[in-house]
Formats: C-alpha cells, sequence, structure tokens
C-alpha cells in the first residue's frame, strides 16, 4: 500500500509514502486519519516521503481536499524527502495550511521527531 502509518501515538502520527498515488490510496487512507484526529484532536505529523513517485490528479485533488479540511487539526507537519521538489512543495502546501509545516532531509529524520515532539507532555 502506497500510503502507510507508523510510528502510532498519542498525539504523533507517522506515515511512510512510497509509489505513485491514486484516489483508491486516499479512500483507505483519510478515515485512519480522521479517526486519529477524533480520538486525539490536534495531531502531528511525520510524514516520510522518500519513496515517493507522484500522484495521478485525482489524488492530488484528494490530498488538497484532506490538507484543507484538517489543517486545523495538524499542529506540525514535518516532512521528510530527498528531492528539490518535494520541498518547494512541501513550503506551498505550508501556505495554504495552518499548520505548522517544515521540511527535512532524509539524514534529519531524528531532528523531525524532536521537533514535532517539542512541547507535548508525555501523557
Amino acid at each position: 500500500m502506497p500510503i502507510q502509518f507508523q510510528e502510532p501515538g498519542h498525539k504523533l502520527l507517522g506515515i511512510k509514502v512510497s509509489g505513485k498515488l491514486t484516489d483508491a490510496d486516499y479512500k483507505a487512507f483519510v478515515p485512519r486519519l480522521e479517526q486519529a484526529i477524533a480520538e486525539v484532536g490536534e495531531v502531528r505529523i511525520l510524514i516520510d516521503i522518500t519513496g515517493f513517485e507522484g500522484m495521478d490528479a485525482h489524488a492530488l485533488w484528494d490530498d488538497l481536499k484532506v490538507a484543507l479540511k484538517h489543517a486545523h487539526a495538524m499542529a506540525r507537519v514535518a516532512v521528510v524527502g530527498n528531492r528539490t521538489w518535494e520541498e518547494w512543495m512541501t513550503k506551498i502546501g505550508g501556505m495554504l495550511m495552518r499548520s505548522d509545516v517544515r521540511y527535512f532531509e532524509p539524514n534529519e529524520l531524528e531532528a523531525a521527531r524532536i521537533w514535532l515532539r517539542e512541547g507535548l507532555s508525555e501523557t
């Protein structure tokens, strides 16, 4: 499956994206994201897109809808990628969302995790 949840935690979600995303991938992913938001309210998300190969037009539309609908519930989003265009897309996405969105290189994965955990209580 191109979208996989990893590192499930109370307010932290880890998501690994690989291959080319389709509408079907979003249909499977969105309910899990919405369930996590319903359970804890505001979440912080680590998205690893190092294996990402793009998305079809419908998936792009799905991605935009999810980002706009749930931006209020995504306190911080750390995107880990390895291509310049991914960094630019992260910056553009951050401007559309009300979330704090930051891009990290693969060798900065631990820094992304630390940044996501800043200010979270251990309970």
